[in-house]
């Protein structure tokens, strides 16, 4: 792959539903997030459901390069880093919802020499929603 091209061959998920790839840190949401050299994303994920309003996820990403990226007239290495997600989602009834999630990324060199910042830091991100969707008017057909 040619890294100094300006054309444009990626994979863009349109509609902004960006987050349901990739893993929930949306560190690699778009294309320019890999400068061009793309991305692999081997994944595992694990669903458990104890009751019926209640629903666990667990994700595992492996985020690779897709091609290789020069910097500094040295190929770096492949791998970007893992991202760890965990989430919950318990339904107390047809209108209210509550939903948990916890991500971290453990990033490489690789990934700090593309996106910038130290990958010795501990990078983590949560999210609590609750949503209520209320029954304003009913109409029903006579």
């Amino acid at each position: 792959t040619n890294t100094t091209s300006t054309t444009d061959n990626a994979f863009d998920i349109m509609y902004g539903t960006r987050h349901k790839f990739n893993g929930l840190m949306d560190y690699f949401s778009v294309p320019s997030s890999t400068k061009g050299a793309g991305l692999v994303d081997y994944y595992a994920k694990l669903g458990y459901s104890p009751i019926e309003k209640m629903y666990f996820e667990a994700e595992w990403h492996y985020f690779n390069l897709q091609n290789k990226y020069v910097a500094n007239d040295v190929i770096l290495n492949e791998h970007l880093g893992n991202e760890i997600d965990l989430s919950a989602k318990i339904k107390f009834n047809k209108s209210v919802e509550l939903y948990l999630s916890y991500s971290t990324i453990f990033g490489t060199e690789t990934l700090e020499t593309l996106k910038g910042g130290d990958k010795g830091l501990f990078n983590s991100y949560a999210v609590v929603m609750l949503t209520v969707k209320p029954n304003l008017f009913k109409s029903e057909k006579q």
